[in-house]
């Protein structure tokens, strides 16, 4: 765990050119199809948080495990409230209509334990909107 953490705390720097890239880009503009604005949203595994903000949610909690991300985050995006955590050991009281999860389910290391965890954020009408990605195709 402290590997994967050490990792992307590394990336962090660097992570604001990558998110120009056209793989991004196209993220954002599918989620922003999916996910109305003005709506509730998390996103687990956040990183600096522009995807989360691109999708102008009227109450937005970014989550990310990466201090140093956390920390750019907070810098880019003052508006949107971060917490430093394991995503599948984020828990708020709040029930959210969307929860996002990009490019994070192939990256945990106990993926029923971050939808279970998820599942304690929702109501019968929240979406789960998610994408990953597979190293082997």
């Amino acid at each position: 765990m402290a590997e994967r953490k050490t990792f992307y705390d590394q990336l962090a720097a660097d992570r604001p050119a990558e998110l120009d890239r056209h793989y991004h880009r196209l993220l954002k503009n599918y989620f922003a199809f999916l996910v109305p604005p003005a709506q509730r949203v998390p996103e687990l595994g956040c990183g600096l948080g522009d995807l989360l903000a691109e999708l102008q949610p009227a109450r937005a909690v970014g989550v990310d495990f990466s201090p140093r991300m956390i920390e750019a985050a907070r810098q880019r995006h003052p508006s949107v409230e971060f917490h430093t955590d394991e995503a599948a050991a984020f828990k708020s009281e709040e029930k959210f209509d969307y929860i996002v999860m990009s490019d994070l389910v192939s990256d945990v290391p106990d993926v029923q334990k971050l939808f279970e965890q998820a599942r304690q954020s929702a109501t019968a009408e929240t979406r789960l909107v998610l994408n990953f990605f597979n190293n082997l195709c």
